[in-house]
């Protein structure tokens, strides 16, 4: 773990160094540098478990991999958090399933099977895009920077409306998981302050436009976000923020399951909330 911080930091260094001849290269590496996480390899037979529910259709993107359990339109669609895949949902599959109720989801970009390399948020709203709009699921759940895909998602053209948004612990503002990308590598405030520059060159969005406070507005479904008060990766308080500036979002706080959320408790949790769209997820039956 510490040689890895030793490597982190000595990136940054790369990117000062650059940065001082160049601040526009710099930003460009360092931005790409930021859309490539690491692949986890997957334990043994885990790839197994995906393989069995792989999913192609007509419009879906060639180099991501969804999945399905279910002969029906999916229920819910799953979005999984960075460096993570569909594979965290597996405590959820046989609940849903012994219940009759498909479910659906996808590996983001650079991710579990998926082929593609590059990652962020708008290149994770744009693969899931398709499965959504087939699926046209009444309940969306996202965990971390799937959760604010989601939000992401719903201020698309959709044709429909969800009929529930579940986020766990999601990020609120892009700005704020660059800030902690530069305190992890260490780069310079003017390379930070160019990148946020640049962000509306890659992919025609301003950074404002990142911003879970602002993309809660547009969404009419009922939201309920579930964070841990002493998550480490991304703070309640971003979570916090967004209930402060939408009344009508159920906010709960957890004590002692960090940022993944796995847990029975986290589990039973998700499964309260899809019951109030879902009813045949009854409390005795699962």
């Amino acid at each position: 773990m510490r040689e890895q911080a030793s490597l982190l930091k000595l990136i940054g260094k790369l990117f000062n160094i650059v940065f001082f001849f160049s601040p526009k290269i710099a930003s460009r590496l360092a931005y790409n540098a930021f859309q490539r996480p690491r692949r986890r390899p997957m334990k043994s037979g885990s790839e197994a478990i995906l393989r069995k529910g792989k999913y192609t259709f007509q419009t879906g993107k060639e180099n991501i991999q969804y999945y399905k359990w279910g002969v029906d339109k999916a229920s819910v669609v799953f979005l999984h958090g960075w460096e993570s895949s569909s594979l965290r949902w597996k405590p959820y599959f046989d609940i849903f399933k012994a219940r009759g109720i498909t479910i659906a989801m996808l590996d983001a970009p650079g991710h579990g099977l998926s082929t593609s390399k590059l990652f962020n948020a708008h290149a994770y709203a744009q693969a899931a895009l398709p499965l959504i709009k087939k699926e046209q699921p009444e309940i969306i759940v996202g965990h971390s920077i799937g959760g604010f895909t989601t939000m992401l998602l719903c201020n698309e053209n959709l044709g429909y409306t969800p009929k529930r948004v579940i986020l766990l612990a999601p990020n609120n503002k892009l700005k704020d998981i660059l800030r902690t990308y530069q305190d992890i590598l260490g780069f310079n405030d003017g390379l930070f302050n160019q990148m946020i520059a640049d962000i509306v060159k890659f992919d025609g969005k301003t950074i404002d436009y990142y911003s879970g406070e602002a993309l809660l507005q547009n969404i009419s479904a009922p939201v309920t976000i579930i964070h841990d008060t002493d998550d480490k990766i991304l703070p309640f308080n971003g979570s916090a923020l967004m209930a402060e500036h939408n009344p009508d979002i159920e906010l709960i706080k957890i004590t002692g399951y960090g940022h993944k959320l796995k847990s029975k408790t986290i589990v039973e949790l998700v499964l309260k909330a899809c019951r109030k769209t879902i009813p045949l997820l009854h409390p005795s039956q699962s």
